[in-house]
């Protein structure tokens, strides 16, 4: 079995599963768990996470101040209250941690150093305070190129709808 790479958002605008967005091109969202390869297959990760996520509520983001985050601090973001981002982070890192072979591509922001934060690339005009509400938690599958989405949890029903397809 060959190593694939993943990532978990929340995303603030639903999205469908089969979705390929080129991930320079992403819209606003907030990782929850950010890019980890794992010896598995895609119906397994999805298994995981969404065994990770049962359960959960609704959820939205209430935005703090901007920032530049990356190595190169180029890369516009919003700083989101904690709410329930930090439990949910821990859960999904719990959970996808014990997946085979499992390699997070940047630990040094995982567990106590997760920051939620909304990631602005393609966004429409933001303000401090306003509060975003949670559309949906998606799991991609990543390329160097592109992100295809391969589970989409609606926030409003994380326990009950299901869209799935593994590629």
């Amino acid at each position: 079995m060959t190593m694939n790479t993943y990532a978990v958002v929340a995303l603030f605008a639903r999205t469908e599963v089969g979705a390929s967005i080129a991930r320079s091109e992403w819209p606003a969202h907030l990782t929850l768990v950010s890019n980890f390869a794992v010896e598995a297959a895609p119906q397994l990760v999805v298994e995981t996470v969404r065994a990770a996520l049962s359960g959960a509520e609704p959820i939205e983001a209430r935005l703090g101040a901007a920032m530049m985050f990356g190595p190169n601090a180029d890369i516009p973001v919003q700083l989101v209250d904690d709410g329930p981002f930090p439990g949910l982070h821990e859960r999904l890192a719990e959970a996808v941690e014990r997946l085979p072979r499992f390699v997070a591509d940047e630990p040094q922001y995982w567990h106590e150093d997760y920051r939620p934060h909304i990631t602005l690339r393609f966004a429409p005009d933001v303000v401090e305070g306003d509060v975003w509400p949670v559309r949906c938690c998606a799991t991609a599958l990543l390329t160097a190129d592109r992100g295809t989405i391969i589970d989409v949890i609606d926030s409003g029903t994380l326990q009950l709808r299901h869209d799935r397809t593994a590629p």
